[in-house]
């Protein structure tokens, strides 16, 4: 049985489930773990591929978020005028 305290915590873990956990690629809070540069290379470029892709995937959700914002704007002024016209039309027909 491992007993850890900290910060008026206990907690307790058989050393089998303990082994079991490593075994899933659980680390312990604060341990390092060895790597090949060369793996970590191999992981640094993904990611910066991948900030990449979503990058650009962004500005073109931006773009059509400008677009629709102004078509939206537009669509409320034309339904503006709409709504004045017709009251204007109700008011000709009493």
């Amino acid at each position: 049985m491992i007993k850890i305290v900290k910060d008026n915590v206990i907690l307790s873990i058989k050393e089998e489930d303990l082994a079991q956990y490593e075994a899933r690629g659980y680390n312990k809070v604060g341990a390092t773990k060895k790597v090949a540069s060369k793996d970590l290379q191999k992981e640094v470029d993904k990611l910066t591929k991948k900030v990449e892709e979503l990058t650009k995937a962004n500005e073109i959700l931006t773009d059509n978020n400008e677009k629709l914002t102004a078509d939206n704007e537009k669509l409320v002024a034309d339904n503006e005028k709409l709504t004045v016209e017709i009251e204007e039309l109700k008011k000709k027909l009493k």
